[in-house]
């Protein structure tokens, strides 16, 4: 069943909030207690906070304008405990034993800073908010029927929505659709790699809606969002588009059954183009798989890039096997800060290198359990959704964002929360 609608009033909710945002980050003081009023009247749910949390760090600039008042948006953490103390709701046996296993995963980290953090206080620090944070995210998808996840999959699909049409506005002011570097497209978000993240998901949402429905509207947004992937030169989406897909296709018999018809008619015509545009398509795409620094090959592009972590990272890793270097301990195992400002300098690439490196082989294989347990599983009650989660994870090839909950990794975990809810057991 495909469950996937545009909607006027979300559209419109999100419009409002993203336009507000865009103006003046200070209109998120007014946006909190709208939503907030919405939620205990039951016009909302918990995931509108979720993503009002989310959005706050998304839109351009937010955060920065907004300083020392950005704690703020805490306070719509502290909303979503409220609405959870007095709208207690009975949880599934799938949700004990997800919750079983992030139990056990929380209490390894715990030991892990404890008896294996090469700085122990800053590990503990970022530990305690990443509970919380885990915890709100958790909390603010946690229904248990299938109501609410048809109103949330609508909910997210209007608000890629509102921000893809306002990204292509956005052109029209170089200032911040290409704000950040004056070369990777961003959007009205806050970074290019950032929209290339998040629109992965929905390029390969709307490739798949586009093969099910056959509407033009689909092929239009999965054109429009793929193009402005390319723009961003973010490589990372853009292959986790790619990857996702087959993935798809390789798990799904209807969509392959789907796509066979179609593949007659894309094939034959993708490779005349290919063959005509050969030239100008291969300089294009090397182009963007080396983002212009000058290298003469993608290793080496990658090897510029991110060189210097990767060999800190295998190096932490051969020494530390087991247990790791401590949970968001830099790779230096040295507290830096930017610029000597108070913000500690802390970068990982791939998600699988940063897990086994600060958590070692142990931690690692619990992580992808939960991973596992949240993407993959029978009797899906929507079998579109997941290529959310799917696609989203995969760009942490890339970006390490599960472990940085407080922007990205926000978004990715509550798809894969939500994707708990995509079964026929909540019907």
């Amino acid at each position: 069943m495909i469950v996937c609608e545009v909607n006027k009033r979300m559209l419109i909710r999100w419009l409002i909030a993203c336009a507000m945002m865009l103006i003046s980050p200070y209109t998120l003081l007014l946006l909190i207690p709208f939503f907030a009023y919405n939620l205990f009247t039951k016009k909302y749910n918990r995931l509108d906070i979720l993503l009002l949390y989310f959005l706050s760090y998304l839109i351009f600039n937010s955060l920065v304008v907004l300083g020392g008042l950005a704690n703020v948006r805490y306070l719509l953490v502290a909303i979503v405990f409220t609405d959870l103390l007095f709208k207690k709701k009975n949880r599934s046996i799938r949700d004990r034993i997800l919750i079983s296993f992030l139990f056990v995963f929380l209490v390894y980290i715990l030991f892990n800073i404890i008896f294996v953090s090469f700085i122990k206080e800053h590990s503990f620090f970022q530990y305690l908010q990443f509970v919380i944070l885990m915890f709100f995210t958790f909390i603010s998808t946690n229904f248990n029927n299938i109501k609410e996840f048809k109103y949330s999959f609508d909910n997210v699909y209007n608000l890629y929505i509102i921000i893809l049409i306002m990204s292509v506005f956005s052109l029209l002011i170089p200032s911040i659709s290409f704000g950040r570097n004056g070369i990777g497209f961003q959007g009205i978000t806050l970074h290019p790699n950032a929209f290339g993240v998040f629109f992965s998901g929905f390029t390969a949402l709307s490739f798949i809606l586009y093969i099910y429905k056959n509407k033009m509207i689909d092929l239009l947004f999965f054109l429009v969002s793929l193009t402005l992937l390319f723009f961003s030169q973010s490589r990372t989406s853009f292959l986790s588009v790619i990857l996702g897909l087959g993935i798809y296709f390789l798990l799904t018999p209807d969509f392959r059954k789907k796509i066979s018809k179609s593949i007659l008619l894309i094939v034959p015509t993708a490779s005349l183009f290919l063959i005509i545009f050969y030239e100008k398509i291969s300089i294009f795409l090397f182009s963007f798989l080396v983002k212009n620094n000058n290298s003469n090959t993608i290793i080496s592009s990658i090897e510029s890039s991110r060189g210097a972590l990767i060999e800190a990272q295998i190096k932490n890793i051969e020494e530390n096997t087991f247990f790791g270097i401590g949970f968001k301990v830099p790779s230096s195992k040295i507290l830096q800060t930017i610029d000597e400002s108070n913000i500690i300098k802390y970068e990982k690439g791939n998600l699988f290198l940063a897990c086994i490196e600060e958590l070692g082989i142990i931690g690692f294989v619990l992580f992808i359990t939960i991973i596992i347990f949240l993407i993959f599983y029978k009797n899906m009650y929507n079998k579109v959704f997941i290529i959310l989660p799917l696609v989203l994870f995969i760009t942490t090839f890339g970006e390490s964002t599960l472990f940085s909950i407080g922007g990205l990794g926000t978004f990715i975990w509550a798809m894969m929360f939500l994707n708990r809810k995509n079964n026929y057991k909540h019907i």
